[in-house]
């Protein structure tokens, strides 16, 4: 019996540590993000930072941007690096009171 529950208790032990090394969402894309900017680089309109959809993120230069739900990703898309850079910056902080 006792060597029965240490075997089990090796099975467990090895089986968790080879679950240990594997990604949360086995492997696949986020479904959602953690954005940098407080406003969509397009529209200017404010946004909640956390658990952005996929589907409104993109990554530039190593760190993720979130849009608004009516930003039109193919202008965008259509922008230049140096254009997408600088909405990005202009993207970091929220409005002002007033603006």
């Amino acid at each position: 019996m006792r060597y029965g529950l240490v075997m089990l208790l090796a099975a467990v032990l090895v089986s968790g540590a080879a679950l240990g090394g594997c990604k949360k969402n086995g492997g696949k894309e986020p479904e959602t993000y953690n954005v940098v900017n407080a406003r969509c680089p397009l529209t200017g309109k404010e946004i909640i930072p956390t658990g952005v959809p996929k589907d409104y993120a993109v990554e530039l230069d190593g760190q993720w941007y979130g849009f608004a739900p009516d930003a039109n990703m193919d202008d965008w898309n259509g922008l230049s690096d140096a254009e997408k850079k600088a909405k990005a910056a202009s993207s970091m902080a929220p409005r002002a009171p007033g603006q």
